[in-house]
């Protein structure tokens, strides 16, 4: 019964006092069994529109919410040192800006470094405020070669209108862990898909760079991961590299370096 309704009824038991209780509760129960189908369509109108969001809807929303995340309680230009519990912003590189944003509120990142940055460019960040959103807003307009995306609770900040091809290259069949100290990473470059790409496109994977340079290449952090084995199949690289940075809660990066007149490639983490 709408507050009308039943505002209108006590009006009438109030004007007619000889009306008894038996009438009364006749007019109530008219009243509720007039109402009733209204009701029942409004339920199933509200079920419906509940049911209508997928769990990946639900889910989806609820993971966006993750780019509202706190970065640190505060701001700093400084260089030279860390306050306590302050995110540094002036003089950094891209990376050590995005990683230490990051990595500890544990959100997964991948990275794509655009043609012709050597990572070596430093910025003054300029952040509206604390969250992760705020960080790539940031970073993206520092240095707009780059754009981020979000998806499926993972990160990716990459060259602005361009995916390097080998991230599009499609695996048959994927199985990796991070049991080694370069994995699944190393494990995903001799992927036969990616090195028949590869060969196609003229970059070499570091194999050549590791054995003349030795590891300097590799960028690992070293840090402990969550221990995780994946498996798919007919997945991009790109997916491949997603998939496993959210499961070790960490980070990859992907870079084509040119040395002595040769292109190669490598995929590295920092976790």
């Amino acid at each position: 019964m709408s507050l009308l309704e039943a505002l209108s009824l006590e009006r009438l038991v109030t004007e007619n006092p000889k009306l008894d209780a038996t009438t009364s509760n006749a007019n109530i129960n008219m009243k509720t069994l007039k109402i009733f189908p209204w009701l029942l369509a409004l339920g199933a109108i509200m079920s419906a529109s509940i049911l209508s969001q997928s769990p990946a809807q639900i889910a989806g929303s609820r993971k966006t919410d993750i780019l509202n995340e706190t970065v640190a309680d505060c701001l700093t230009t400084r260089d030279d040192s860390w306050p306590d519990n302050c995110l540094p912003t002036g003089n950094t590189t891209v990376a050590d800006f995005l990683i230490g944003s990051f990595m500890g509120v544990g959100v997964p990142v991948g990275v794509v470094r655009a043609p012709g940055d050597d990572g070596a460019a430093r910025f003054d960040f300029k952040p509206a405020g604390l969250t992760l959103r705020n960080v790539l807003d940031a970073i993206v307009a520092a240095d707009p070669r780059y754009e981020w995306s979000f998806a499926d609770g993972v990160v990716n900040l990459m060259p602005k209108g361009y995916t390097p091809p080998l991230l599009d290259v499609r695996l048959s069949h994927f199985k990796g862990s991070n049991s080694g100290l370069f994995e699944p990473y190393r494990t995903i470059e001799q992927m036969p898909e990616v090195q028949a790409r590869a060969r196609e496109l003229g970059i070499l994977d570091r194999t050549e760079v590791v054995n003349r340079y030795g590891q300097i290449f590799i960028g690992h952090a070293g840090r402990k991961t969550h221990p995780y084995t994946y498996n798919c199949s007919d997945c991009s690289v790109r997916e491949v590299l997603n998939a496993t940075a959210k499961l070790g809660h960490g980070y990859w990066k992907y870079c084509e370096v040119e040395s002595e007149g040769k292109k190669h490639f490598y995929i590295s983490t920092v976790s």
